[in-house]
């Protein structure tokens, strides 16, 4: 029996009419309290135990015994909190989304005040104090190492302005997705930074993706990459080359280039041995 339980079963109680209760684990502690008598299966509950369980439950729980059940139980911790110094009774979990931003170039916005373009470093700031963000484009990077590192990142053609990147967790790319497109009120185009490899490349095609950033492919020709991982990923490879045919068709010479050389390679890698890499456009 929780405490819940127990303050629950007593504003029952207190707001009922009725005499007789459930002889549960709560009942049978009121018992053993003197706030109840037991009856056959049942508990009994009079008229003065009633008006001294009010009492008790002012005292115990600072539960005010008209206060209605669901208020104990929905909303946050600070919404319970007004009826209760249990705030804990809310099913609400405590739960933050911490975003990790990036602005890449000027122009950016967040909640309508000016983004710096931080070569170094980065923002955090919980989803939900997020109301809107002004921007063209956002990139998704896949793996954090390499959201911390994008400063290393050599380009080899510019980027767009108003350009953020955005680090969220591998399992959460799809949701980062959506609430870019609902807080830039669905101008941003969406750009993606992957691992250069089969999975990779099916994660950026995953996303509808208007652009990707990937390695100028000479840079890699002196490189071992991950043999292992290409060779357990292929089939991914396999299934991208009969997909999508504007994503395919645009990214033909990269999809080649994994194929030639049957191993991927990280961004961790591809940021140590200095690779440059270039925006490139998905043709939809």
């Amino acid at each position: 029996m929780s405490e819940k339980q127990l303050a629950l079963f007593i504003l029952k109680i207190t707001q009922s009419n009725e005499v007789h209760f459930a002889k549960n684990k709560s009942g049978l502690l009121l018992v053993e309290l003197g706030y109840a008598n037991e009856e056959g299966k049942r508990i009994a509950v009079s008229l003065k135990q009633r008006d001294a369980l009010k009492t008790y439950l002012k005292t115990r729980f600072d539960i005010d015994w008209t206060v209605s059940a669901k208020k104990l139980s929905s909303g946050s911790r600070i919404d319970v909190a007004l009826h209760t110094n249990r705030e804990k009774f809310s099913r609400q979990k405590v739960k933050e989304t911490w975003l990790k931003l990036k602005p890449l170039t000027a122009g950016c916005k967040l909640n309508n005040t000016d983004l710096p373009v931080m070569s170094a470093g980065h923002i955090e700031i919980n989803q939900d104090d997020v109301t809107y963000i002004d921007m063209d484009h956002l990139l998704v990077v896949e793996n954090a190492e390499a959201f911390y590192q994008l400063q290393k990142v050599a380009l080899s053609s510019p980027v767009p302005d108003k350009l953020l990147a955005v680090y969220r967790g591998d399992p959460q790319l799809g949701n980062t997705i959506n609430w870019a497109k609902e807080v830039s009120k669905d101008r941003c185009k969406i750009a993606c930074y992957p691992d250069y490899d089969p999975a990779g490349m099916q994660i950026a095609h995953s996303l509808g993706i208007d652009a990707i950033l990937l390695p100028t492919l000479h840079e890699l020709d002196t490189i071992n990459g991950d043999k292992e991982a290409f060779n357990n990923q292929y089939h991914q490879l396999d299934a991208l080359l009969t997909s999508n045919k504007g994503f395919t068709s645009t990214l033909q010479v990269w999809l080649d280039y994994l194929r030639m050389r049957k191993m991927g390679f990280t961004q961790e890698v591809m940021i140590a041995k200095e690779v440059t890499h270039e925006w490139v456009s998905i043709r939809k």
